[in-house]
């Protein structure tokens, strides 16, 4: 099982969601937007490298 965190800078949870452990990070963020508690999105969002994906970065980019 994995368990994905959105927090801010102070370590205050705005999101949490639970996974199968056969998926690839990457693929699990956008998911884990379903669980956010805020309306707007992050200005900002730092990852460590399993979130470094070209296609990521296209579909977090704001519109």
């Amino acid at each position: 099982m994995k368990i994905l965190a959105i927090v801010d800078r102070h370590g205050l949870p705005l999101s949490v969601s639970t996974h199968a452990a056969n998926h690839h990070e990457v693929t699990l963020v956008q998911l884990s937007f379903d669980f956010y508690m805020l309306e707007a999105k992050p200005e900002h969002l730092i990852g460590d490298r399993a979130y470094d994906s070209d296609g990521l970065d296209h579909d977090l980019r704001p519109a």
